[in-house]
């Protein structure tokens, strides 16, 4: 019962027959045997497959919703990053520079015959 108390206190929800059935408890285990008590704990049971069921979903939906943000979130990290006076600004200008240097450079030798 330490199970149903802790899903309870989580906000599990419970249904009408549930309820019925716990407040009844007593009055049935003093009139009965062993069969309403395998009743109440298959309700337990369904009532913490219910649970499980409930907090994977809500992991899906956090994990999905994370994985459409990322694209947002990776755009707005770059134009950051990019934008003038930054170090990926920065970083980009020189390695843009070298290769144009070096194209500059393939390309004069290219186009002279006496390098040949």
């Amino acid at each position: 019962m330490a199970q149903v108390q802790l899903l309870l206190s989580r906000g599990a929800r419970v249904s009408s027959e549930h309820t019925r059935l716990a407040q009844r408890a007593p009055e049935l285990r003093r009139r009965s045997g062993a069969g309403v008590w395998r009743r109440c704990a298959d309700t337990v049971a369904e009532l913490l497959q219910g649970e499980r069921r409930r907090r994977a979903r809500r992991r899906w939906r956090a994990a999905l919703l994370a994985v459409s943000l990322l694209p947002g979130w990776h755009a707005r990290a770059a134009l950051r990053v990019y934008a003038p006076g930054e170090t990926g600004y920065r970083d980009a200008e020189a390695s843009f520079a070298l290769a144009t240097r070096r194209g500059q450079q393939h390309s004069c030798s290219a186009d002279d015959p006496s390098a040949q």
